[in-house]
């Protein structure tokens, strides 16, 4: 998914956001189950993700999922929900937030 998924948190947190995270964040969407959240930790930066994947839907652009996606961390906390289509196995493109 990329380094568009920093635009989904808070500016101090979304500088957090890793390649582990950004990993997540697509894993959770190609295989999460709808309304079920996918949690993770990030224990280099402190913050903690949910990832709640809805059930997808078939667009000219493909497969795409909505979402939410929540993160807590000293730096505060955020909460966002976005779209993202599926370009390939296991990749994913922002398409509105």
């Amino acid at each position: 998914i990329g380094a568009s998924v920093d635009s989904l948190v808070a500016p101090k947190i979304g500088r957090e956001l890793d390649e582990g995270d950004r990993a997540c964040v697509g894993h959770a969407l190609e295989i999460g189950k709808p309304g079920h959240r996918v949690s993770w930790d990030n224990a280099a930066t402190g913050v903690h993700y949910d990832l709640t994947p809805d059930e997808g839907h078939n667009e000219i652009a493909g497969m795409c999922r909505g979402f939410k996606l929540v993160a807590h961390g000293s730096a505060g906390h955020s909460k966002r929900r976005g779209t993202a289509c599926q370009k390939g196995p296991g990749l994913w493109q922002l398409t509105s937030l």
